[in-house]
């Protein structure tokens, strides 16, 4: 962009040739813009003036916008299977901390503990480690996320970030994700256990029936008893059995996700690279022959190739006559 005094030094013409309009009515709305847009050309032909095209953008979108939300949903998608993975492995230490005092809470029932303080000693304790997550998570994702928007805007679209203000509602959905979340999955294992019974919990299997089904499952599977061992200690808890698989589940889809992305991402970098197999563009003001053209660059040293090409600006006809493009001024997106 450059100023009249500018131009006129480069000996430009300095007459304006371009006219930007907002529609009033429906500004989002494409069809009303382009029955706006039609009329004005309409009328600034009939004062004299030469209409060369007109170009309607998508209303309301950036040229970037589709890159961006493909971009935001990507880091969406990462944050959603890092909280469910979080989640999962809140649910797993609650579980198996659980198990390690079963025998405790057989205890506390026996000395008159009813089940509703025992989940409220152990929901405490899911509160306070909620809690202390939050406090180091949330400030440190803000400021994270800030810091990635600032750079992105900025080094990636050449635009100053006027503000970084969160809305409240946004700090609320992150502090009821960090604190209710966790407690509503740890609340299961926590309901369940402190609602055993009392005969299973200071017993030395707790697990009643499961073990009879465990030890059957793993003679039934192998004929190893090392393997048998392993399979009925597996078996024995399958609740547990269940979270820790999810939770390798999450984790390895979550490592698989971010490296196939990367590897996606190179890919593209490398083809869109290989697309553009020139090392100068030359953009003509006017017309040429392009033998002559050709001619003239191949006596250059250090030219190995030259290829023409030509671009057009191509419209949907109109019985008005008037083109009209719905693409932004590169031509591209």
């Amino acid at each position: 962009y450059a100023d009249i005094n500018t131009l006129q030094s480069w000996g430009l013409n300095s007459v304006f040739t371009e006219i930007n309009i907002r529609v009033r009515d429906q500004p989002f709305n494409a069809r009303a813009i382009e029955h706006t847009a039609s009329q004005l050309a309409l009328w600034l032909q009939q004062q004299g003036h030469t209409i060369g095209a007109i170009r309607i953008p998508p209303p309301g979108e950036h040229p970037h916008q589709a890159i961006m939300f493909g971009v935001v949903s990507a880091f969406l998608i990462f944050s959603a299977v890092a909280f469910v993975l979080a989640t999962v492995l809140m649910a797993t230490m609650i579980d198996g901390l659980l198990a390690q005092q079963i025998w405790q809470i057989g205890v506390m029932k026996t000395v008159g503990a009813s089940a509703r303080q025992i989940a409220v000693v152990y929901l405490s304790c899911v509160f306070i480690l909620s809690v202390l997550a939050s406090l180091l998570g949330i400030p440190s994702g803000i400021a994270f996320g800030r810091n990635l928007s600032q750079g992105m805007l900025v080094n990636w679209m050449n635009f100053n970030v006027q503000s970084l203000d969160i809305p409240l509602g946004v700090c609320a959905v992150l502090i009821i994700a960090g604190v209710m979340v966790p407690m509503a999955i740890a609340s299961v294992p926590i309901i369940y256990a402190s609602r055993g019974k009392i005969r299973l919990a200071l017993s030395r299997s707790s697990t009643g029936q499961s073990s009879v089904a465990a030890s059957r499952s793993g003679v039934a599977l192998f004929n190893n008893r090392v393997l048998s061992m392993a399979a009925r200690n597996c078996l024995r808890r399958r609740g547990r059995l269940l979270l820790v698989v999810g939770l390798l589940a999450c984790a390895g889809a979550m490592s698989m996700a971010s490296l196939n992305t990367r590897h996606a991402a190179q890919l593209h970098l490398v083809a869109a690279a290989n697309q553009r197999h020139y090392d100068l563009e030359i953009q003509l003001a006017s017309r040429a022959d392009p033998k002559i053209i050709m001619d003239i660059l191949r006596t250059i040293p250090g030219v190995i190739q030259v290829e023409p090409w030509n671009k057009i600006s191509a419209a949907r006809h109109r019985v008005d006559g008037i083109n009209i493009t719905t693409t932004y001024p590169d031509g591209g997106h």
